[in-house]
């Protein structure tokens, strides 16, 4: 199984045998423990989400040891037990977002007419979670880190259904951690999809947009007089947002035919995670 590469970071989550699962019910055994406590885990009073972000556990129904309604596990600083809820630390990181990606991915799903989010997007970082959208107690997963997913337990709540779906991570320090999201609905799968298809078509179309800008700009001065291309000289490189507006009207006429050619073939993104998008998320980048 590939290795996950990061230069210049020591992993800080445990490296026992033991404690290679991780979901709602395993978090609350582990932390049931004084000496797990003790070894490995750290409080928090906030935290901010970044691309070393590997999972987030949501307990605000029923906060451990009555005070952290979050579990987190950072791949630099190894087990937090946080006071803020999943939902604030997120809403935090999308409200103060300067991220193209996230930008053009809001004004993507409202062209697309897509009811939810699907996906969070921040840069080369893609954050799921167990509804497979952004509101409600759910746990989130970094897209980045993982290698293969396996679905299981498949069972019925009145005319519900439901199963578990496991996440296997690329090997970190020669560990692949296992992230379970429990009695999750059915159909994950098939939003895990087309939250894959909105990230590839989001990071294409911004590349598109990005190097289009840029090569406009180098012609546009090769061939300028002295006088005007003095002025265009003096004028300042795009901004993030206005990289994300020319972005968003670069693409939008194409955006829906492309979105749904992604979303047609789903095999493209369900069990294959070798493939161009999981390069891309596992390069690790904002």
């Amino acid at each position: 199984m590939p290795n996950y590469r990061k230069p210049k970071i020591t992993v800080k989550l445990p490296q026992n045998p033991n404690f290679q699962v991780w979901s709602r019910q395993t978090v609350q055994n582990y932390v049931n423990s004084k000496n797990f406590r003790t070894k490995y885990v750290t409080y928090v009073n906030d935290y901010k989400v970044s691309k070393d972000t590997l999972a987030i556990f949501n307990f605000k129904k029923k906060p451990l040891l009555k005070n952290y309604p979050s579990c987190i596990l950072d791949l630099e600083l190894g087990v937090l037990l946080c006071k803020r809820p999943p939902s604030a630390l997120l809403y935090q990181v999308a409200a103060h977002s300067v991220f193209p990606s996230y930008m053009i991915q809001k004004n993507l799903r409202a062209h697309l007419h897509i009811k939810q989010y699907y996906i969070l997007m921040l840069g080369y970082n893609a954050l799921f979670s167990s509804h497979g959208f952004f509101t409600g107690n759910c746990d989130w997963v970094s897209l980045q880190f993982i290698h293969s997913t396996h679905q299981d337990n498949f069972h019925k709540v009145g005319k519900k259904e439901y199963a578990d779906l496991t996440f296997t991570t690329l090997a970190i320090q020669g560990i692949n951690y296992k992230i379970k999201f429990i009695n999750c609905y059915s159909n994950l799968k098939k939003r895990l999809n087309k939250a894959l298809a909105l990230y590839d078509v989001t990071q294409q179309k911004l590349k598109e947009a990005e190097f289009q800008h840029t090569y406009l700009w180098y012609a546009k001065r090769s061939l300028l007089t002295n006088s005007d291309e003095h002025g265009v000289m003096n004028k300042p490189t795009l901004s993030i947002p206005d990289l994300t507006h020319a972005s968003i009207k670069s693409f939008t006429k194409s955006a829906t035919h492309t979105y749904a050619e992604h979303t047609q073939t789903p095999k493209i993104y369900h069990t294959d995670f070798n493939n161009s998008i999981y390069k891309k998320l596992t390069k690790s980048y904002f």
